[in-house]
């Protein structure tokens, strides 16, 4: 959370010190989304392993968004920065039982790169992801467990891409979006085994350009 507010900081100042050529917005954003998780437990020179743990949302994924983009001199090349929250519920369980996990609330903060097509913008997204995690089951259920050998949290990086098209008539803009994060592999069973695990999103996004004028 505090790495959000200072994106949302950054994003501020971006558009104070460039009042002319940044183009700011904030939107509402839905979509879908899938998991996949990896379990492997080292055990000697040999490393056992589950793969293919497939996930997916219980329901759309909603959340919200905001961003600052500035036109590199007159070229059709922008550069910006962004910052989101998202709700999800996607969920994956080791049957019958054993474990569930499931991918809740995350923040985001990146930057962009974009090409001004004459209207519509494509453009290319990196950035920093942290997610909450619930766990369930009879692993989870141990006595101290979950508090010890599980991470609440997973880290990673996002990457991905879109198009953004302007309404005609009007300061909104319209986004496709589609993503992949791969987070940090995590200790659990306190070192007795690895969690490995990546996100792919879809989502659209409605943006009201409220500086700068809607110029896509």
């Amino acid at each position: 959370m505090r790495n959000l507010l200072i994106a949302a900081l950054a994003l501020l100042g971006l558009a104070a010190a460039s009042p002319a050529n940044a183009q700011c917005h904030v939107g509402i954003q839905a979509g879908y989304s899938m998991a996949n998780t990896g379990l492997s437990a080292p055990v000697g020179p040999v490393t056992f392993g589950i793969e293919g743990l497939g996930a997916q949302s219980t329901r759309p994924d909603f959340g919200g968004h905001l961003g600052c983009d500035v036109r590199v001199l007159s070229s059709p090349v922008k550069v910006g920065i962004w910052g989101e929250l998202q709700n999800s519920d996607t969920q994956f369980a080791i049957q019958p039982a054993l474990l569930t996990m499931t991918l809740g609330n995350s923040w985001a903060i990146g930057g962009r790169v974009g090409y001004d097509m004459g209207g519509a913008m494509s453009y290319m997204l990196l950035g920093h992801k942290q997610t909450d995690v619930e766990y369930g089951g009879l692993v989870a259920a141990i006595p101290g467990f979950a508090n010890v050998g599980l991470p609440t949290k997973l880290t990673g990086w996002v990457w991905g891409g879109g198009i953004e098209a302007p309404i005609k008539g009007t300061a909104l803009s319209i986004a496709r979006e589609a993503r992949q994060t791969f987070y940090r592999e995590e200790s659990i069973a306190l070192g007795a085994a690895n969690l490995k695990t990546e996100q792919v999103e879809a989502m659209a996004r409605l943006n009201w350009n409220f500086y700068g004028g809607n110029d896509k």
